[in-house]
């Protein structure tokens, strides 16, 4: 499936994101889920974001991302730098 690798039984998704406006697009994590469903909903949430924005910034991208997991119930992202923001 595209955007969801199986590591070590769970389902971690990633897509290609920009640091910065300009900047060198690197894959990113959105993170690693336990079953199926919800990484599938992870990836369409992200891939709707990526096709009214055209371009993926990794800070915008992750706070979003992080407000979705909170919904579903799971933590905030580490590698995220709004996930402090996130706590309060």
């Amino acid at each position: 499936m595209k955007n969801i690798k199986i590591v070590e039984g769970s389902y971690q998704v990633s897509f290609s994101m920009k640091n910065k406006r300009h900047g060198r697009s690197r894959s990113t994590s959105v993170g690693t889920y336990g079953n199926i469903k919800d990484a599938i909903e992870i990836r369409d949430f992200v891939t709707d974001l990526k096709s009214k924005s055209k371009i993926l910034i990794k800070y915008n991208t992750l706070k979003l991302v992080n407000e979705k997991r909170k919904e579903m119930g799971y933590h905030p992202l580490r590698n995220s730098q709004s996930s402090n923001k996130l706590n309060v």
